[in-house]
């Protein structure tokens, strides 16, 4: 394994990272890797596997989003409260450092659910509904994630 493809494979990792912390495109970062090692590669084995690697990212990031949002309209989670999510995730990633994007779409799950709800407990436990639904799409794109990394490996360690 060349200095390189060492280079590549911290990238990716740093990707996957990205993937759990909403701080950079995790997914992209990692397909990206892909292609780059796969220029550097120039072989039809190595294209093939980013190709591969591409489709598995993209899966990822389409159940990501899809399961999740199948759950949260079977719980009516209105538009309200979505926006309030994107707000909050976006407000808290620019005023607490690494963390704050997470803090700040809990924050505003809370906030359009209070508001909906009215009382505290329901409004909890329906944020709660709602972090969950969201969490198991991120733990499907990292599911995807690790899977193409591995297939990088796997190629990597036999070119």
């Amino acid at each position: 394994m060349s200095a390189g493809e060492v280079l590549i494979g911290v990238l990716m990792a740093i990707g996957l990272v990205g993937v759990l912390l909403p701080v950079l495109p995790g997914s992209l970062l990692i397909a990206a890797m892909g292609v780059v090692w796969a220029a550097t590669e120039a072989t039809v084995t190595a294209w093939i596997v980013a190709v591969v690697m591409i489709t598995v990212l993209t899966a990822g990031t389409y159940v990501k989003y899809r399961v999740p949002g199948r759950e949260l309209a079977a719980q009516t989670v209105p538009k309200l409260t979505w926006t309030l999510i994107g707000v909050g995730g976006v407000i808290g990633f620019f005023v607490i450092p690494v963390i704050g994007a997470l803090a700040g779409m809990v924050a505003g799950a809370y906030l359009g659910e209070r508001i909906r709800f009215g009382s505290h407990s329901s409004a909890w436990a329906s944020t709660k509904r709602v972090l969950v639904s969201i969490g198991k799409g991120i733990i499907l794109e990292f599911a995807a994630a690790t899977v193409a990394i591995a297939l990088w490996v796997v190629a990597a360690f036999a070119t």
